[in-house]
């Protein structure tokens, strides 16, 4: 399973995997609400990348709470960092500051000016934040021309019975045609037409014309074309720069496509084959000489799937040297470099925390060298360590003893060495009055300022542990040869029945095996 984690080194998310998943027990767990909506649930000992660092949540917060564990009080601020900035200039996507920009009456073109990104990126924002953007032009007719006359119905509709035609109607009212077919259509009102008459269009049937001239005047043609049609800014057609240079390459390179794919029979010059869907790829590409790009010679076939494969490799060199293009690879320039698109992680504060419960908690053990996981948003760490609250507990009698400490039952044991003794009932009350004293003094010793490290040396051996353990057919037996002996340590005889079960799952005919030829024999492992 792939997680999100955070590079701590440079503040970009990366991709992690789930190792394993380690339950933690029932523990108190609360939920934290962010400025941003976001939510977290998770206990006093998790760990939270702030913007001070890696702190426990109750450490972070400052949370103080009743014996209940209700939240009597949040006494410090914390900010976490949390997901969702694309780029550190990606404002759009902070809800705060685009709903700021929509309240100033900035457009979706105005407030994409600012970030650098396309107006569609903000649209898709304000979409998600469900805010509302002004629109970028105005819609219809908003300019009253003449006397305005022309936008009454009333006033429309006796023009219409009176026979008026539509520009009549304009000259009437001092405005356009048009302006009075909108407006009479905006209030449902039929146009009066003319009778078409009975005069015949000189162009009537005819669909064009058509040029007798050889291939070499056709070519002839073309290459004039190409080099004195006017084009951007110098072309009587211009408007002011609709669309950007790289879209007019683009468009023209479209549009000469099929005389590049004629002149190569319709094959593929990557991967030889015919009939394919095919581009006109630039052998010197846009990006190394511009000047290049309204060449016809610069252009070659290619299948889709190859000229993709292309591109997105960064072939365009190794596949332009097999052509000997119009201009060495040598004297081309760099090829730009994406921005990218990597989440970076951003400080959010939290603003209320809220008691959910005892609850079953669990760590997640992440491969890498980043271990800690994104979790709904949130830059997060594993709680699992040791922590001495539980000892805590036992003192202050919300746990009992044996849930912390493992202490053999009652009974006849005897050692390797052939000593034989009875472990009684007083012996065994005797050690958990002593558990309870060292927890005791454990939570003394954490009053007066002591860490944890240090208050724990006063703790009994035999506290509960969570471990993990790896191992394949042949240590694994090898393990149960040593330790499920009869006259091996009590504990270690029921780790091996233990691992026996899952032995058995894991592979059922060894196992059988085993049980039969070597199972408590002490002999060596094979």
């Amino acid at each position: 399973m792939s997680l999100r984690v955070l590079n701590e080194d440079t503040g970009n998310f990366e991709i992690g995997h789930l190792q394993d998943v380690m339950s933690s027990g029932e523990q108190p767990v609360y939920r934290l609400t962010l400025a941003d909506g976001k939510t977290l649930d998770c206990t006093v000992n998790h760990r939270l990348y702030t913007t001070q660092g890696w702190q426990r949540m109750g450490e972070a917060l400052g949370l103080m709470t009743d014996e209940e564990h209700q939240v009597l009080a949040v006494t410090k601020t914390c900010e976490v960092m949390t997901n969702g900035v694309v780029r550190p200039d990606a404002l759009y996507s902070q809800q705060s500051w685009l709903a700021a920009q929509a309240k100033q009456g900035l457009t979706a073109q105005q407030i994409a000016n600012i970030c650098d990104c396309s107006p569609d990126v903000i649209r898709h924002w304000a979409k998600k934040f469900q805010l509302k953007l002004p629109a970028g032009h105005r819609r219809g007719l908003k300019t009253v021309v003449g006397n305005g006359c022309y936008r009454s119905r009333t006033w429309l509709q006796q023009q219409h019975e009176r026979g008026l035609h539509v520009d009549e109607i304009a000259a009437l009212a001092n405005c356009s045609i048009e302006s009075v077919k909108k407006w009479s259509y905006h209030h449902g009102l039929q146009l009066n037409k003319r009778s078409p008459g009975t005069k015949q269009p000189w162009n009537k049937g005819l669909t064009g014309y058509r040029l007798t001239l050889s291939e070499t005047a056709m070519e002839t043609r073309r290459r004039n074309a190409q080099h004195f049609t006017k084009r951007g800014a110098d072309s009587h057609f211009w408007r002011g720069g609709t669309a950007t240079e790289r879209q007019q390459i683009g468009a023209w390179t479209r549009q000469i496509a099929p005389q590049v794919h004629a002149k190569f029979d319709y094959i593929c010059q990557s991967c030889g084959q015919q009939g394919k869907q095919l581009h006109a790829h630039h052998l010197v590409p846009v990006f190394a000489d511009k000047s290049l790009a309204y060449e016809f010679e610069n252009l070659v076939s290619l299948c889709q799937t190859c000229h993709q494969s292309l591109h997105q490799n960064h072939l365009e060199e190794d596949f332009a040297r097999r052509f000997h293009p119009i201009r060495k690879p040598e004297m081309w320039a760099a090829k730009p470099k994406s921005k990218g698109r990597r989440l970076k992680a951003h400080p959010v504060k939290v603003v209320a925390v809220e008691y959910l419960g005892i609850q079953p908690t669990y760590d997640l053990e992440v491969q890498g060298p980043w271990h800690n996981f994104v979790a709904n948003g949130v830059v997060v760490h594993n709680s699992f360590r040791y922590t001495g609250q539980r000892i805590i507990d036992v003192a202050e009698g919300k746990r009992d003893v044996e849930e912390v400490f493992y202490l053999r039952p009652v009974g006849k044991y005897d050692n390797r060495q052939g000593k034989k003794y009875f472990y009684s009932e007083e012996q065994r009350n005797a050690d958990k009055e002593w558990c309870l004293a060292a927890c005791d003094r454990y939570r003394q010793r954490i009053e007066e300022g002591l860490a944890e490290e240090h208050a724990r040396s006063l703790i009994p051996f035999d506290a509960r542990q969570h471990f993990v353990m790896s191992c394949n057919v042949r240590s694994l037996m090898h393990l149960l040869d040593l330790r499920w002996k009869k006259d091996a340590q009590l504990e270690a005889q029921q780790l091996c029945e233990l691992l026996f079960v899952h032995f058995e799952t894991w592979c059922p005919e060894i196992a059988a095996w085993y049980h039969k030829n070597r199972a408590q024999k002490a002999r060596l492992s094979p």
